[in-house]
């Protein structure tokens, strides 16, 4: 059975959530958080949700479904980790997909690839495993084309410095 949450109220509870969490010993709060931004960089990565703060960055990829999770694992940017974004990246999905994905995969993928997995129970989020620190091996100017592609869609003066920018 797969979840009937949508891509999109994953990716909205995942900015909120990454603003201001109750882990963030664990993983950091962001000060900044987007959600969904393309900014056709050539760098092919579009995250779901990523957040700066504390001088680092965190990825958050959604997935309702396994297959959607298989099919994102094959990725370039999955697969060679250091054309990925976020110095810690997370899988955040419905509880039953956490599940299937961990039933099939098992930590493997989270071994392999340095992710940790979310769970989003229907109420709250869940942090089943901790990301790696991929710092050495993230793409900064793929975060940084992103960064300056906000900047330059809100004309720099109107940006939010705390908060969350829905740039879909």
């Amino acid at each position: 059975m797969e979840s009937k949450m949508t891509h999109r109220d994953l990716c909205s509870i995942a900015a909120k959530w990454l603003l201001r969490h109750d882990e963030n010993t664990t993983i950091p709060n962001c000060s900044l958080v987007l959600k969904e931004v393309d900014c056709a960089s050539g760098y092919g990565e579009i995250p779901d949700v990523i957040g700066f703060g504390s001088g680092t960055s965190v990825l958050i990829e959604v997935k309702v479904s396994y297959e959607d999770f298989i099919a994102d694992k094959l990725k370039p940017f999955r697969v060679d980790k250091e054309e990925g974004m976020g110095c810690y990246r997370y899988i955040l999905a419905p509880t039953n997909v956490i599940q299937k994905i961990l039933d099939e995969e098992g930590f493997e993928f989270s071994s392999d690839y340095g992710w940790g997995f979310l769970e989003f129970d229907g109420s709250k989020i869940k942090i089943i495993n901790r990301s790696s620190d991929m710092t050495e091996k993230t793409s900064f100017m793929a975060e940084k084309a992103i960064l300056l592609s906000v900047l330059r869609r809100n004309k720099i003066n109107g940006i939010q410095t705390t908060g969350e920018l829905n740039e879909h």
